[in-house]
C-alpha cells in the first residue's frame, strides 16, 4: 500500500456542504469502528473568504478507496459534483506515474474561479551528494590504509 499527498480546493459554502456530508456518511456507518472524519485530521487547511484548502501528507491506501474514511470524501466530492459546487481533487502517489485529479466547475455564485494547487516534482539534490561525499570520505580512508602499510 503505497503512500499519497492529497489536496483539494473547495469554495467556503462547498467546504461546508462537504463536512456535512461526511458527518452524514460517519452516521450512517456507525457500526464501523474504523471510520474517521478526515476533514478533522487534516495535514494542512488554509482559508480564505472565498476558498477551502485542504490535505493530507503520505496517507496510506487512499488510491484503493477501500476504507470507509476515504469513501467518505471521494462520495463527498461527488455530492458537490451533484448539487452544482466546484472543487479540485489531486493525489499524487509515490511514483511518478501515479497521479489522478478530478474537479468541477460550477456556474453558480461564488463557486467559479477556484485556484489549482501547484504541483512540483522535484530533484532529491542531497540524497546523491550525500552519497558522494560518503564515497570521498570512504576513498579517503581507504588512501590512508595504503600508507600505513
Amino acid at each position: 500500500m503505497s503512500k499519497s499527498d492529497i489536496r483539494i480546493v473547495t469554495s467556503i459554502n462547498g467546504f461546508e456542504k462537504l463536512k456535512q456530508f461526511v458527518n452524514s456518511y460517519i452516521n450512517k456507518n456507525m457500526n464501523d469502528d474504523s471510520i474517521k472524519n478526515l476533514l478533522e485530521q487534516c495535514d494542512l487547511q488554509h482559508r480564505s473568504n472565498k476558498q477551502c484548502y485542504f490535505g493530507w501528507n503520505e496517507y496510506r491506501g487512499w488510491e484503493e478507496y477501500t476504507n470507509n474514511s476515504v469513501a467518505a470524501i471521494m462520495e463527498g466530492l461527488r455530492f458537490l459534483e451533484e448539487t452544482d459546487y466546484s472543487y479540485r481533487f489531486y493525489r499524487l502517489g509515490e511514483d511518478k506515474e501515479d497521479y489522478e485529479e478530478h474537479h468541477f466547475d460550477s456556474t453558480k455564485e461564488g463557486e467559479q474561479d477556484l485556484e489549482y494547487p501547484n504541483i512540483t516534482r522535484e530533484f532529491d539534490d542531497r540524497y546523491i551528494v550525500d552519497i558522494l561525499y560518503r564515497e570521498k570520505a570512504n576513498a579517503l580512508e581507504e588512501n590512508k590504509e595504503e600508507i600505513e602499510i
